[in-house]
């Protein structure tokens, strides 16, 4: 995805964030070591999230196929998305 920048790496995980109820912003998350690890979700959350992200994507790109779009989605959700809480 060409228009997808660190500023809008920012936004995805501030959302993310703020979705789960966490203060921690991304320049708060850049001083603390695997992040991701320390911080969790649930089911609702993540398919939440989910949903916003590809519409999120598709508006940075409206030209990007939606299949496309859900690669992108997973790939940000796998490098990072929080871990699932018990």
């Amino acid at each position: 995805m060409k228009k997808f920048t660190i500023e809008n790496l920012k936004e995805v995980i501030n959302y993310q964030m703020e979705l789960n109820g966490y203060k921690e912003r991304y320049e708060d998350l850049k001083q603390i070591e695997e992040w991701y690890l320390k911080f969790t979700t649930n089911k609702e959350k993540e398919k939440e999230f989910t949903e916003w992200l590809k519409e999120y994507l598709h508006n940075v790109d409206k030209n990007a196929p939606k299949k496309y779009v859900e690669k992108i989605a997973n790939r940000i959700i796998l490098d990072y998305w929080l871990k699932k809480g018990s």
